[in-house]
């Protein structure tokens, strides 16, 4: 079954306005995409009437990919050959460098812009909702970061402003970090790259020795010192252990030892290894308007399946995790988690378990 022409545009809206019978629609998609795949390598040649609704319905149906391959072909008939041909406005026609009756500024391709704010920013009105009182932040991220790794988006309402932005990172590699501190001052470690500690490797206080990577206890150790700085900092980008509360030195095996140092001029202290410090690989900033409520949609990338909102986790071992202000309830949905938010800022980022 065809429509019309057979043309681009008239397949495509019958299946936004979903006039295809059901038994008939299967074929018609796999049709209305082949043509753009194969029969014009990628490209799309719809017009002033088809060009919306056509790289809408590819991402209703599945097909983002698609779209977005389209979007960025730089051979005609493309934007970006607009561009290659000297364009710094969007003409009318795909054709317009061939005929000086056409305009070479014109709003009548303008419109896949709306795709781009709902498909690749991800900013959308919750289905029934009205006036941005309840906003799907959907991006389809797992279906264009073959193209794309971060979408920066902002709009205007009478609300207020709604933000998405989004970045996929490299694969995540744990950091080992290391500190000392002598008695009487502070140890502190610190995640540079903005990463979180994830164990403590080596923890002791006494006379410990070696360098980062092979510590070795002394001949004096302190007692349940692992579980001290463990509790000050696992799950922490930065954390400060005082190194004159809560340490002892084990009184029965050392003592003698412990004077003859201390004698010598050598001071007790604190050493840590701590890993950790990994990098999300993916990471989702949204801002909600005032008296409006949201949906965050987060993809499960690869083996990430920890989520972080501000630094505390929210979700771990495919449950929900309560406790942040705003993030009222988590959801397992179509290889995502759909987060349901109040109004505010909000910090998404996935990580390694």
């Amino acid at each position: 079954m065809t429509y019309g022409h057979g043309w681009e545009t008239e397949q495509i809206i019958a299946l936004y306005k979903d006039l295809v019978p059901q038994e008939s629609k299967d074929d018609l998609i796999q049709r209305t995409v082949s043509t753009i795949t194969d029969d014009q390598s990628g490209h799309i040649q719809t017009g002033i009437h088809g060009t919306k609704w056509m790289f809408l319905e590819l991402t209703n149906l599945g097909y983002t990919k698609v779209a977005l391959d389209a979007l960025l072909q730089d051979t005609y008939p493309s934007f970006a050959y607009m561009i290659k041909s000297g364009a710094t406005t969007i003409w009318e026609s795909w054709y317009a460098y061939k005929d000086n009756v056409l305009s070479r500024n014109h709003q009548a391709l303008c419109s896949f812009t709306d795709w781009c704010y709902k498909a690749l920013a991800g900013i959308n009105l919750a289905e029934g909702s009205t006036g941005f009182d309840e906003i799907e932040f959907y991006p389809r991220v797992t279906e264009v970061k073959h193209r794309l790794t971060s979408v920066s988006s902002s709009i205007r309402t009478y609300k207020g402003e709604v933000a998405s932005n989004w970045q996929i990172f490299s694969a995540s590699e744990s950091i080992p970090i290391c500190a000392e501190a002598y008695f009487g001052d502070n140890l502190e470690l610190t995640c540079e790259n903005g990463g979180y500690i994830s164990d403590i490797q080596f923890a002791d206080y006494g006379f410990p020795f070696g360098y980062c990577g092979n510590y070795q206890h002394g001949g004096c150790t302190g007692i349940n010192i692992t579980s001290i700085v463990s509790s000050a900092c696992t799950g922490k980008a930065k954390c400060t252990v005082p190194v004159y509360v809560d340490l002892s030195i084990k009184p029965s095996t050392c003592k003698s030892d412990l004077l003859q140092w201390t004698e010598l001029g050598m001071k007790t202290k604190l050493v840590v290894q701590a890993t950790g410090c990994t990098m999300p690989i993916y990471k989702h900033s949204v801002t909600v308007p005032l008296s409006s409520t949201g949906r965050v949609w987060v993809p499960l990338i690869e083996s990430y399946d920890v989520i972080r909102e501000g630094g505390v986790i929210v979700w771990k071992d495919k449950q929900f995790v309560p406790g942040v202000l705003g993030v009222n309830s988590a959801v397992l949905q179509n290889g995502h988690v759909v987060f349901s938010i109040g109004s505010g800022n909000y910090d998404f980022a996935l990580y390694l378990p």
